[in-house]
């Protein structure tokens, strides 16, 4: 983690002053931004108002909460937060029972800083594959909207277009109708046949008016 990056900031909680004190100047060496709590009680407050991505928490603390209540408790508040739980040799029945309650990791004590370190790694790397998950998933959700608006637009669109076509032939139907009474009055000076044809005509023109205006009037609401 090099300076420019910004700190992941991290929960350490442990009832033994000396471990907090060892491990807070670790993990600051290795770029965290450490916050540091003494029981269980006090993590729930400092985890209510930082909301850090990661928890390292002893497993036994003394008080009603202890690591795995501490672990229950912060999953319920964020389930996207990685606890990792620091645990005795003697401890294994605890660390499956927090594994089965989605605690990220374990290690034991004495603590190996560079296992340690390696273990914060390997959940950092989970933190950001949840991530550019979720962000595959949000683009993926909005290509699909995208893809159903255009297929109701095109939807849409294809049945205008099926109704205008079918207008437009009885349109041009009637349009040929008026010439033909008009041919036919001219040759024939017939005068109701004139006026006739003028009138079919006429009427056909603003029926073909109306249809674009309501072509138009679609393709702006579209857009």
């Amino acid at each position: 983690m090099t300076q420019a990056e910004e700190k992941t900031r991290i929960l350490l909680v442990d009832d033994e002053e000396d471990i907090r004190i060892v491990l807070s100047i670790a993990l600051s060496s290795s770029g965290y931004d450490v916050l540091s709590a003494k029981d269980g009680d006090e993590a729930i407050r400092i985890f209510a108002k930082t909301h850090p991505p990661i928890v390292l928490t002893d497993i036994k603390m003394p008080g009603m909460i202890d690591g795995i209540e501490l672990l229950q408790r912060i999953k319920r508040e964020n389930p996207d937060a990685e606890v990792v739980m620091i645990t005795g040799h003697g401890d294994m029945d605890l660390a499956i029972q927090s594994l089965k309650n989605e605690a990220t990791d374990f290690i034991t004590k004495p603590i190996n800083v560079d296992a340690l370190k390696a273990s914060l790694k390997r959940v950092e790397e989970k933190i950001l594959m949840k991530k550019q998950l979720r962000e595959y998933t949000q683009r993926l959700e909005t290509m699909i909207f995208e893809k159903m608006e255009l297929r109701d637009r095109l939807s849409s669109l294809g049945l205008m277009i099926g109704s205008i076509s079918h207008g437009m032939k009885g349109l041009l139907t009637n349009l040929d109708a008026g010439i033909y009474l008009l041919d036919s009055g001219i040759s024939r000076k017939h005068p109701d046949r004139l006026k006739e044809g003028l009138e079919t005509v006429r009427q056909t023109v603003d029926r073909i008016k109306k249809l674009v205006l309501d072509v138009l009037f679609y393709a702006k609401e579209r857009e």
